[in-house]
């Protein structure tokens, strides 16, 4: 049985911040709309407790959303990511908005058919995107409305309470991690960041300088990883299938006490990356779902919702951490008892799409497929991915073919795997380096920490003699996508 979010009451706060709208010393005359982003000022998807003025208002805490609050109504936009989440999250004053089906309106055109003659919006403009603000600003103006901005943010008025803004301690970095002033913070939780802006010029730095331009170069520099880069990122991988390998053969066995819940399972798979070398922190809160909790996308277990994990059940796991030489996010999904055929089903059509992306290959110019069912269970495998050029037999216009080379090392549960769906393609052995071969890579660092592989894995490595199982009911993870006949230990794809 899922235990429901209790929605928060938003009934005076609603009140409060349209009264505001009408009196706020920061507006010369009242407005009749706000709208209240997701990010902060820097456009951040990942923000600090006192910039979730979403949240506060609504109680809807996912990545991504847009609040509208009129003088009579209020509504809130997001993804199909959410859609469930926040049905659960908000109370009766707020309508949800499914973005990305037919029927629900934009933003724009729920506003113009919402608001009077010649109405005013507000918005806080330090927390708009320049795109968003003209769209709006754009489509307000032809229906004979105006888009203002607001200096004083409107929630932050309201909001009794509300968090200082964090002022963390600086890290320098040695000159192996270095960037472009070799700093990192902490001001928000999982991100190595701190508040600041800087900018720099060609040669000197002015005291004053402004820019109104449409690009950057710093995102296309960041979108190419350089070969230190690359290096790093594949080190942290391994070190966090170490960890996870780990994690799943203790879960293996604690399951069956039926005493491990979503938190216990969170705080156990921290604790174990927490051990490896160059650990700093989790990348974002760990998403440890069990049963119907895993059809809510990004769900994140309170001790209000917190759920005892069973061998009935699907649990899924979303998480990630922060090491010095790269950051990690994986997810998968596992069944400790007998999955039914139909969850082997769904999970095979799952494990189909994340192959065919894996095996792509696409002219030079992440992927986490899913599936969910609301009360039942979710479906998710995720993989971290290099964008590397491919082999073709033609090369059209010298362009060149890009391809994936999967860097996440983590297992792939065998038994969730139904495989009569896979096709022949699916099952070929010229299919591993697409999907990553990690057994050899992650044994050496594996066994000296105490610890056996399961099974599967040793005779994937061709090692002889018997290896102890991880559990009553054995190991039955197998190396991203192999599975391996127990019999005669004969790969069976």
């Amino acid at each position: 049985m899922a235990l429901r979010m209790a929605p928060k009451i938003t009934t005076e706060l609603l009140r409060q911040l349209r009264q505001t709208m009408k009196t706020s010393q920061s507006i010369t005359e009242p407005i009749q709309a706000y709208i209240v982003p997701s990010g902060d000022a820097h456009q951040s998807e990942y923000i600090a407790p006192c910039d979730c003025r979403r949240e506060y208002i609504s109680g809807f805490n996912g990545s991504a959303g847009t609040a509208i609050v009129t003088e009579q109504s209020a509504a809130m936009w997001t993804d199909g990511r959410y859609f469930l989440q926040a049905a659960q999250q908000m109370d009766s004053n707020w309508t949800l908005m499914k973005m990305g089906l037919k029927e629900t309106p934009t933003q724009e055109d729920w506003l113009i058919s919402m608001l009077p003659e010649g109405a005013r919006v507000g918005v806080d403009p330090f927390i708009i995107q320049t795109d968003q603000w003209k769209s709006m600003a754009l489509a307000l103006k032809n229906a004979g409305h105006l888009l203002v901005p607001i200096q004083e943010n409107l929630i932050d008025a309201i909001w009794s309470n509300r968090p200082e803004r964090p002022c963390q301690l600086l890290i320098t970095l040695e000159l192996s991690y270095t960037g472009l002033f070799n700093l990192r913070g902490s001001d928000v939780e999982y991100n190595p960041v701190f508040f600041a802006y800087a900018m720099v010029g060609t040669d000197t730095i002015r005291r004053t300088q402004c820019y109104l331009s449409p690009y950057t170069p710093v995102c296309l520099a960041k979108a190419v990883k350089n070969a230190r880069e690359v290096e790093g990122m594949r080190r942290a991988h391994v070190k966090d299938a170490v960890a996870l390998c780990e994690f799943f053969n203790w879960l293996e066995k604690e399951i069956q006490k039926d005493t491990v819940t979503e938190i216990m399972a969170s705080d156990k798979a921290e604790d174990l990356r927490s051990q490896q070398e160059d650990f700093v922190s989790l990348s974002f809160a760990t998403i440890s779902s069990s049963g119907p909790d895993a059809a809510i996308i990004h769900y994140k277990p309170v001790p209000e919702t917190n759920r005892k994990l069973s061998v009935g059940e699907i649990f899924l796991l979303d998480s990630g951490a922060q090491y010095k030489d790269g950051t990690t996010d994986v997810t998968r999904t596992v069944h400790f008892g007998t999955p039914t055929d139909y969850e082997k089903e769904c999970f095979t059509y799952v494990l189909k799409g994340h192959i065919a992306v894996s095996a792509a290959v696409f002219p030079n110019g992440i992927k986490e497929p899913g599936y969910y069912e609301d009360g039942a269970f979710g479906i998710r495998i995720e993989n971290l991915v290099l964008v590397v050029p491919a082999a073709t037999k033609y090369n059209f216009r010298d362009r060149g073919s890009l391809t994936f080379e999967p860097i996440t090392l983590v297992p792939i549960q065998t038994k969730m795997i139904n495989v009569d769906l896979l096709t022949q393609k699916e099952g070929l052995i010229e299919l591993l380096p697409a999907l990553g071969l990690c057994t050899s890579k992650i044994q050496p660092d594996y066994q000296p920490m105490g610890s056996q592989l399961t099974s599967e894995m040793s005779s994937l490595l061709g090692a002889e003699g018997e290896t102890h199982r991880v559990s009553p009911t054995g190991g039955t993870f197998c190396i991203q996508g192999w599975h391996t006949d127990r019999k005669d230990r004969t790969g069976v794809l």
